[in-house]
């Protein structure tokens, strides 16, 4: 698989420790396996620019997200009542 590694003695080639993807703990797994859906790993060579569009598209929703927020406190300082009195705003 591919997110199995192994370390190796860097001065008689032996394998030190090997750790593989499958038989390691759960919560590892899911966390590997959301990082290559985020990356695009998971799509192959079509998945990188898909997974940057939506990383683009995800700060204009953000984006959008704020001004919508603004536009609506201005609405409603616009149309705040006082009292049961609605202050007259030019």
């Amino acid at each position: 698989m591919a997110h199995d590694y192994i370390f190796v003695d860097q001065f008689s080639g032996s394998v030190v420790h090997t750790v593989y993807f499958l038989k390691d703990f759960p919560g590892y797994r899911v966390s590997r396996f959301n990082r290559s859906i985020h990356t695009g790993d998971i799509w192959g060579a079509p998945g990188h620019p898909i997974a940057s569009l939506f990383s683009h598209l995800l700060v204009c929703n953000g984006c959008y997200g704020i001004g919508d927020f603004a536009k609506e406190i201005r609405l409603s300082v616009r149309y705040l009542t006082i009292g049961g009195v609605t202050p007259i705003t030019t």
